[in-house]
């Protein structure tokens, strides 16, 4: 049985563990029979957080439904890793598999329209009104959406043609404030 040393610093016997120690010496006690003031409390580790690898194996081992019910929520590596983890088994859920090659496609498609949307917006604040009548477009066609997401180098370098046609609500959203009502 494990011991623990006690020493007595008193001026006067202690009784620990039902043993005697006098004062100023000290007796290796079976720490069964330490009373709870002098048991050592073990410090339990702080809870490490779980890494992603074993979030994603938990993760792994729901059913197919369950793991596609969270798609929608996990980070691209999270996604990336679910694959490989998945591809990588004896026998692949091809379902799975097929869900998460699915997501990927989508999430790179929304990645790649993202792009092409904010060039074509900043083509378009490049060109005078005139212009964008020769391309069949116009100004009021951005959506205050669009218009949000502008740079402040972008919003400066816009013409004050293109601001004067711009309706409240637009206005309002480069503002990056509340249209007035």
């Amino acid at each position: 049985m494990p011991t623990k040393h006690i020493e007595n610093n008193t001026n006067a016997p202690i009784y620990v563990g039902g043993k005697m120690i006098p004062p100023g010496t000290g007796r290796d006690i079976d720490m069964a029979l330490l009373p709870p003031e002098h048991q050592v409390l073990a410090v339990a580790p702080a809870d490490a957080l779980p890494t992603l690898a074993e979030l994603v194996e938990a993760l792994r081992a729901k059913p197919v439904k369950d793991i596609l019910a969270e798609l929608g929520t996990l980070k691209q590596e999270a996604l990336s890793l679910l694959l490989e983890g998945e591809k990588a088994q004896a026998k692949p859920r091809s379902s799975l598999v097929a869900a998460l090659d699915a997501e990927t496609i989508r999430r790179a498609d929304l990645q790649l329209q993202a792009e092409a949307d904010a060039l074509y917006l900043e083509q378009l604040l490049g060109l005078t009104p005139e212009q964008l009548a020769a391309v069949g477009e116009q100004i009021s066609a951005l959506t205050p959406a669009q218009l949000s997401t502008l740079t402040p180098e972008q919003r400066a370098r816009m013409a004050p043609e293109l601001l004067a046609a711009l309706s409240d609500e637009q206005r309002a959203a480069l503002d990056g404030t509340q249209p007035q009502a």
